[in-house]
């Protein structure tokens, strides 16, 4: 998982390199993330944090014990 704050790191990068001329997708390149991985981290002009790790995820069905 990458943090936050690297989140924001690349996606003020690419910004910079798109304001300077650079395609979008270029850009997300040379940082080796996908240009729809970028898509998903910002949501209305901000980075949003990881929501993988908030998620209520049932226990498997072929549990042993009930606790």
């Amino acid at each position: 998982m990458i943090s936050t704050l690297h989140r924001q790191t690349a996606t003020l990068l690419i910004e910079e390199a798109v304001t300077a001329g650079a395609r979008r997708a270029k850009a997300c390149a040379e940082l080796e993330i996908s240009d729809r991985t970028l898509r998903r981290w910002t949501n209305g002009g901000q980075v949003q944090p990881d929501q993988r790790p908030l998620v209520q995820r049932p226990g498997p069905a072929n549990k042993l014990s009930p606790g």
